[in-house]
């Protein structure tokens, strides 16, 4: 089912979306704990917000769609069966429910 392929994809984008959301906080900070980081760590966190806004788009993205797709293939396979045909001396009608 392509319902179940969306919460798939919704899962595996979840993954990088934590990850980059926990340093996503220290964007434009140093990367290490020297006494003076902005002249001892040329390295800085940069990109980690837009990757985990970017990807947390994508998880929402997938699990709504997923969402509707699961409930259009419930809706159809819980659809009522109307039925009506000629028989000897009359008409028939029939109707099948499912509650």
């Amino acid at each position: 089912m392509v319902a179940y392929g969306a919460f798939g994809l919704a899962v595996l984008a979840l993954v990088p979306t934590i990850a980059f959301a926990v340093y996503a906080p220290k964007d434009n900070m140093p990367s290490c704990d020297k006494p003076n980081p902005k002249t001892a760590c040329p390295e800085v966190y940069s990109g980690n917000t837009g990757r985990a806004a970017g990807f947390g788009v994508l998880t929402g993205v997938a699990a709504i769609g997923g969402a509707v797709l699961l409930y259009l293939d419930y809706r159809r396979a819980h659809a009522p069966m109307i039925s009506a045909g000629p028989i000897q001396g009359g008409f028939m009608t029939g109707l099948d429910l499912e509650f």
